[in-house]
């Protein structure tokens, strides 16, 4: 039942049968993986320490 779903889904919007790599070029999309997961790590230290500095300010 599940799979006949996603097969009418996937039909409905004019996808035909493309992987995430199918074209062979993984790099570039571990690349972008990668990028992402750096932006987010370094923008979660960057809310951390700003949060930090506005508790210190009000506390204060």
């Amino acid at each position: 039942m599940r799979a006949a779903l996603a097969k009418a889904s996937i039909s409905n919007f004019g996808i035909k049968g493309k992987d995430m790599a199918g074209n062979g070029d993984m790099k570039a999309h571990r690349e972008t993986y990668e990028g992402v997961m750096n932006l987010l790590k370094w923008g979660a230290l960057a809310s951390f320490v700003v949060g930090a500095i506005v508790v210190v300010l009000i506390g204060s």
